[in-house]
């Protein structure tokens, strides 16, 4: 389980260790694989699309369906004001729009980014008691390249 409090100070510390370095470099390596995957293929169009638009869509969903931690904060301000219902319509409208452009492919990832996504959501509420800013943002990074390689490995 590990201490909640010792977490969320590392986080909250701005110096980035190796091991943050080396995290950033490989997601960045693994998009940028996955992109010439899609460019060479051809379908890098609506993969982009989708890698982008799920990723959000996963950031939204975190902040309206998970605690927020922290009192104060980028984060916070955004979870507090975040309007649920718009929220649920938003995502599910851009799902069917997704799964109309992209077809069967779209509709497998975006399955499987669900999984994904309320994984690391159950990791998160273990850990942390919630969300922070961080998990949030480490989420979107997560689900983005997620769906670039699911969209390279699928097409």
């Amino acid at each position: 389980q590990g201490d909640r409090a010792r977490t969320l100070a590392i986080m909250k510390d701005p110096r980035s260790g190796p091991i943050g370095v080396a995290a950033v470099v490989g997601v960045l390596l693994l998009k940028y694989a996955a992109l010439v995957t899609l460019m060479a293929q051809g379908a890098w169009m609506v993969a982009v699309l989708l890698a982008l638009v799920a990723a959000r869509g996963g950031a939204v969903a975190l902040l309206a369906s998970t605690p927020y931690v922290r009192e104060a904060g980028i984060g916070a301000l955004h979870a507090e004001h975040l309007p649920q219902g718009a929220a649920r319509w938003w995502l599910m409208i851009s799902a069917v729009v997704l799964v109309l452009l992209g077809g069967g492919v779209a509709f497998w990832t975006l399955v499987l980014l669900a999984l994904l996504y309320f994984g690391l959501r159950r990791l998160m509420i273990r850990r942390l008691g919630g969300t922070t800013g961080d998990s949030c943002g480490a989420l979107l990074e997560c689900l983005e390249a997620a769906a670039l390689v699911l969209m390279a490995l699928l097409a």
